[in-house]
């Protein structure tokens, strides 16, 4: 007995949603692609996203970025879309935002919420992690120059550049929070200074500790950390108490998440917690420590930011999709939050497929858990080395929770007549899908699509 004939491709589409949080819980605010970001502005999460991460693939035209914002509980709002720069850092205020592109010649860019970015300058890639701050007031940054680096601070009402530091060696990240600006100097000394005075507050000498990281909160009070023989600990500072106040030592932090942050006197970073999990950890000034967040297992932190009374975190296994929880503080000895669970995009094709009577064959399914209907669209389209892509076949998907939906997409004639007379065509397949948090997640694979053989 001859066996049905098997679907072409095979694409598992889902979206779940999170329960609604307690107050309590940590709400899973958006599900996207690669980010910059989180940055709090106010109640605000803000994180920019590509809803085309196959463009450098040729697959998408759309090249834009768009710079995204959600209050937890509420739908995502698009801030601003731009051509199809990237960023590789993001910073934020109540009403204001600055962002970095990427590569060795970094445009700098900052404006109000919403409003189009202005460019404040080009810098190489040297100069650290958060080569821009912002403020309600001002942005800085630094420059290179032959002479050695510079920090500028710019008054973002009247567009007045102020040059605080010049030609000194090895300036880097750049800080602004109330009154004062800030930087490391070198690799051991933290410079603070007050913009209203005009002159520098204090420094803190770490040497022969390196310095891995600081913040600075609107008092003048930094926090750093350092790390001297391959271990790690917290120091602070203040403009009444400029010398290193030491704290416990802490594990060296996971590559890819900003290391440390600092508000309301609690020092932010991120521990291993055992069990393939992370946990977001606060530090008081005075040593004592306590978890504020825990990750799913393999679930990588990319980012966090952390302000007075809420923080934002973005996490995600490598294969997986980013996702961003927000979530309150609590109060001292309140147990961790368990972050929700990320929603994946499952991707599955065939390799080796063929087409069943000149159509493409797709079966997407809907978790049962999802709230709402899973919304998305999928495309397959011939990507010839050196030659223009040519799309094969799309179609939406509107699939409702619970359920499996099989599409048969028509390829078109002059596709179908190429692949009889080449044999084979490289295809990529992309799919997008949207959550009800407005994240959206774009997840593409390669594969070879085979002519029939000849008399079936």
């Amino acid at each position: 007995m001859r066996r049905p004939a098997l679907p072409a491709l095979l694409l598992v589409l889902g979206v779940t949603s999170a329960a609604p949080a307690s107050a309590a819980d940590a709400t899973l605010v958006a599900r996207t692609g690669p980010t910059a970001g989180p940055a709090l502005a106010g109640e605000r999460v803000l994180w920019s996203e590509s809803p085309t991460a196959a463009r450098a693939e040729g697959v998408a035209p759309d090249g834009s970025l768009l710079l995204r914002a959600a209050v937890p509980g509420q739908a995502a709002s698009t801030l601003l879309r731009t051509g199809g720069e990237r960023f590789s850092a993001l910073a934020a205020s109540a009403t204001r935002v600055a962002v970095a592109g990427p590569g060795t010649s970094r445009r700098l860019q900052a404006g109000a919420l919403g409003a189009p970015l202005d460019t404040l300058a080009t810098v190489g890639p040297a100069e650290g992690q958060r080569p821009v701050a912002i403020s309600d007031s001002a942005a800085a940054w630094v420059q290179r120059g032959p002479q050695g680096s510079s920090v500028l601070v710019r008054d973002l009402a009247t567009a007045a550049t102020t040059v605080v530091a010049a030609a000194a060696p090895a300036l880097t990240r750049p800080r602004l929070a109330g009154r004062f600006a800030a930087w490391v100097q070198g690799q051991d000394t933290v410079v603070v200074y007050d913009r209203l005075a005009a002159a520098e507050a204090y420094r803190l000498a770490l040497g022969p500790e390196a310095v891995v990281d600081f913040d600075l909160q609107d008092d003048g009070k930094v926090a750093a950390l350092i790390t001297r023989e391959g271990r790690f600990g917290l120091r602070w500072a203040s403009s009444a108490e400029p010398f290193p106040h030491l704290l416990p030592a802490v594990p060296a932090p996971p590559a890819g998440a900003d290391p440390i942050d600092l508000a309301a006197d609690r020092i932010a970073f991120v521990r291993a917690a055992g069990g393939g999990r992370l946990e977001l950890a606060l530090s008081a000034l005075d040593g004592s420590q306590r978890a504020l967040a825990t990750t799913l297992p393999g679930a990588p932190v990319t980012g966090f930011a952390v302000g007075p009374d809420r923080f934002a975190l973005a996490a995600g296994a490598p294969a997986d999709p980013v996702c961003l929880y927000a979530g309150a503080l609590g109060a001292t000895g309140a147990a961790a939050l368990q972050l929700p669970a990320c929603p994946t995009l499952g991707f599955r094709v065939a390799a080796g497929s063929r087409l069943a009577r000149g159509r493409l064959r797709v079966r997407a399914s809907c978790p049962a858990a999802a709230a709402g209907r899973c919304l998305g669209f999928v495309s397959a389209t011939v990507v010839p080395p050196g030659r223009t892509p040519d799309q094969l076949a799309r179609a939406s998907l509107s699939v409702p929770p619970g359920r499996t939906l099989t599409r048969s997409l028509r390829v078109r004639g002059a596709l179908q007549r190429r692949l009889r007379r080449l044999g084979q065509l490289p295809v990529r397949l992309l799919s997008s899908s949207q959550d009800a948090a407005g994240g959206t997640l774009v997840a593409s694979r390669r594969l070879t699509l085979r002519a029939q053989p000849p008399g079936r």
